[in-house]
């Protein structure tokens, strides 16, 4: 069987096996460093932008794994960017998503590995080291947890879902567009980490999940594909023209539901 990007489920499944895998051992990297002092901590783009040594040595691992696995395979990774791809995949990595968590001994954090063919996204695993969860997806094949299908959030009125995400706002936009959403839901959940927020999704655990902290490619790339294969649709908001626009991913009549709480958006 053959999905819609001409690769066969059997060749999915493979890749979805490597992804596994590989953030397994980044997992044990860095579960071997949390709640340690010290962690070899920097600054990227600003205050709370951290990168610590136990970021750079899982997502050498993960390179490491995938090109064993995959020669030839692009990798874009947030710490060390992009190689080119040769065979027209590309891995799309984030090693310890859920830094801040992480360093502050926070027991919320994983590693998220997706794989994409152009735009489409082949392959999404995420996986929770301190749960020892492991979060999987295919294009066309489903997702799963630890090998249980996921069926995705159940139909739930918008007064009574939980919603999942990050809240703290760089914009006076921001906290508004927030602010409506969280009055008019049941319960509000600020977990710290975008991708471990999607698979919560994919799971049910969450009904939406909305993000005003601008997520990059790779916070999202694997938890997309987990929520594509449940019905749930992930959107980008706001302004368009922005860089990074906010993010909103619910089952589409919800979707719908709460982007008329959005108002503008």
């Amino acid at each position: 069987m053959v999905n819609s990007t001409g690769d066969s489920m059997e060749e999915l499944a493979a890749l979805q096996d490597v992804a596994a895998v590989a953030a397994r051992r980044a997992g044990a990297i860095l579960l071997e460093r949390f709640d340690v002092t010290p962690r070899d901590v920097r600054t990227k783009t600003g205050p709370h932008d951290l990168v610590s040594a136990a970021d750079l040595d899982a997502e050498r691992e993960l390179r490491a794994e995938l090109a064993s696995a995959c020669p030839g395979d692009g990798v874009l990774g947030e710490e060390e960017g992009e190689t080119a791809s040769r065979s027209g995949r590309r891995w799309v990595i984030d090693p310890l998503d859920g830094t801040w968590n992480f360093l502050h001994g926070i027991p919320h954090w994983c590693v998220s590995v997706a794989c994409e063919r152009g735009s489409e996204g082949l392959v999404g695993v995420v996986y929770d080291p301190l749960r020892d969860e492991c979060f999987g997806a295919v294009r066309g094949g489903g997702a799963s947890l630890d090998g249980a299908p996921l069926q995705g959030p159940p139909s739930t009125a918008i007064e009574d879902i939980t919603l999942g995400g990050e809240f703290s706002a760089r914009t006076t936009t921001d906290a508004n567009a927030a602010a409506r959403l969280v009055l008019a839901v049941g319960q509000a959940r600020s977990y710290g980490s975008a991708a471990l927020d999607m698979a919560w999704l994919a799971a049910g655990r969450l009904h939406a999940v909305y993000n005003t902290r601008h997520p990059s490619h790779w916070d999202l790339a694997a938890g997309t594909v987990l929520c594509h294969e449940v019905g749930v649709t992930v959107r980008r908001v706001g302004d368009e023209a922005a860089p990074e626009p906010r993010l909103l991913a619910a089952p589409p009549p919800l979707l719908s539901r709460l982007l008329e709480v959005l108002g503008g958006d």
